[in-house]
Order: structure tokens, then sequence, then C-alpha cells
């Protein structure tokens, strides 16, 4: 069983073919190298828009336009921005989760400018009434592109699943044939004793 079940492990479907079971195993070596084809697709995808939404960022947002609005928001009040502005605290925000620069930490960074309304201030098109669920907002394109992203990479995890479950179909399968053919080939020789015509000695197998 051992090499058999190996190669499914490692290719699904080669353990049937190896075995002898060529129409056992074609299907399930097609769905895999169309899996793996699905996720090269899909991470690539993702990969691409996440670069999209990246540059998108770095190119309609801005630390210093964020300090400044929020500045501005504060003197301005009552506005729905007014409340964050504190030269005591950190980046003058009083603000949580806490402003990360990109050079600490990319993925926070990036999550956090489309996320929490603390941020909003430094897109390029922020003022004092922003609605930053309108579909014209960077703010809301930037958080589409994100989406993209993910679904993208979402559906590419998916299919390392599809795979890992096409892997263990593959390993039962090719243990059930390889039973089921050690059984069809098993032959037997038994006494038997024949009424009234005494002993004697016949073959069995098994299936």
């Amino acid at each position: 069983y051992a090499l058999p079940m190996l190669l499914s492990a490692l290719v699904p479907g080669t353990g049937e073919i190896v075995t002898g079971h060529l129409w056992n195993g074609l299907p399930l070596v097609a769905a895999d190298v169309a899996t793996w084809l699905g996720y090269a697709h899909f991470q690539s995808e993702g990969d691409d828009w996440k670069d999209t939404y990246e540059a998108f960022a770095d190119a309609h947002w801005n630390e210093a336009r964020w300090q400044t609005n929020l500045e501005g928001a504060a003197a301005a009040a009552p506005n729905p921005w007014d409340s964050y502005w504190d030269p005591a605290s950190p980046y003058n925000c009083d603000c949580s989760p806490p402003y990360i620069p990109r050079s600490e930490d990319e993925r926070e960074y990036y999550e956090n400018l489309g996320k929490y309304n603390h941020f909003f201030p430094g897109w390029e098109d922020w003022l004092l009434t922003y609605d930053p669920e309108s579909p014209a907002s960077l703010r809301r394109q930037y958080v589409d592109m994100r989406i993209e992203s993910n679904d993208s990479y979402e559906s590419a995890h998916t299919l390392l699943g599809v795979a890992g479950a096409t892997r263990l179909l593959s390993m039962i399968q090719t243990y059930w044939l390889v039973r089921r053919d050690a059984r069809q080939t098993s032959l037997f020789v038994e006494p038997v004793t024949f009424r009234g015509a005494g002993s004697g000695m016949r073959l069995r197998w098994s299936f």
C-alpha cells in the first residue's frame, strides 16, 4: 500500500493509476490540476488588488494632511471629527486604535486608513461634511479595492482546502481499490469432504 498511498497524497489520482485503475485516477488528476490553476489565479488576483489599493492610498492619503485636518476639525467644532485632536496624545490623536506608521507595520497601516473614522481626515477629498460611505469618496473606493483583494485571497484559501480534501479522497479510494484487488486475486487451497465420496481439495478465492 505504501507507494500508491504516498503518490495519492502527493498528486491525487496517481495512486489509482499506478495500481491499474486509470479511469479512477484521471478525474482526480484533472481536478487537482484545475484546483492549482485556480489557486494561482486567485492568489495573483489578490496580489494585484493589494498593489492597486496600496498605490491608491499612497496617492490619496497623507499623514501631514491628516494632522492638519484633525486640528482644523477641532477648531471648527462641533462636527463628527472634533474630538480626535489632542496635542497630548501620540500623533496628536486621541484615537483607538492608535496611528501606526507604514514603516512600523504596513498591514495595520493600510487596514486602518479605510476602517476607522479618526483616520478619514487624511483622505484627499475629506471635508467636515464628509460621507465615508459615498461611492464617490476616495475612502469607499479604497475599501472596495481591499474587499476585492480579500475575496480573491479567500477564494485561493478555499482551493487549498479543496486540494487537501482531494488528496484525502484519493488516498481512501486507492486503499479501497488495492484491498479490493487483493481480495479478488486471493486464491486458497482448502480441504473438503464430499458426502459419499470421501475427502479431497478444492480451490477458493474471495471477492
